[in-house]
């Protein structure tokens, strides 16, 4: 067992429910070989949370996310920022076949309302969740974002808990 892996067992004994990998802070590929056995070892068992997209860099790439998905398919993945920080061109298309969350961190003051409302209503209800980048981003400010959005009253619940009720188990 290598570090890593030894790393999730420890943390997943502890209640943890998985681990960020920020591969651009990190400088290091989502589908770099060193993180699959980390990803194996998850497997139906830890979440993976994906800082996603940036237009800096290419280690986070959407792409990315996506050959892990087809390597590991039962790895219950998120990917930050609506799937793709200022790379949210493709998301919906990116995902779609996919069994993949976002969350809406760092992308809802980024984005003008009519394309975060637009990339979100065309994405799947069930995997969008609300998440802040605190202490990045205030939890005040990233709702008074998405109240913006003017979201169903269902959509809207689901994505500020009940998606991740459902995700973590919390029920």
């Amino acid at each position: 067992m290598d570090d890593k892996t030894a790393e999730l067992e420890r943390i997943l004994t502890m209640g943890f429910k998985g681990v960020k990998i920020h591969p651009d802070i990190q400088r290091v590929d989502i589908d770099s070989p060193k993180l699959m056995d980390l990803y194996a070892a998850a497997e139906n068992r830890a979440i993976i949370y994906f800082h996603a997209g940036d237009d800096r860099y290419d280690y986070s790439l959407p792409e990315k996310i996506i050959k892990i998905k087809q390597t590991f398919p039962k790895l219950n993945v998120i990917a930050a920022h609506l799937g793709g920080y200022k790379k949210w061109e493709n998301v919906n298309n990116i995902y779609k076949d996919y069994d993949v969350y976002v969350d809406t961190s760092s992308a809802l003051w980024v984005l003008p309302p009519n394309e975060a409302r637009e990339i979100i209503i065309n994405y799947n209800p069930d995997k969008i969740l609300f998440a802040t980048d605190y202490p990045v981003r205030r939890v005040k400010d990233e709702l008074e974002y998405i109240e913006r959005l003017n979201l169903s009253d269902d959509l809207l619940e689901k994505i500020l808990y009940k998606n991740a009720e459902r995700l973590f188990n919390l029920n």
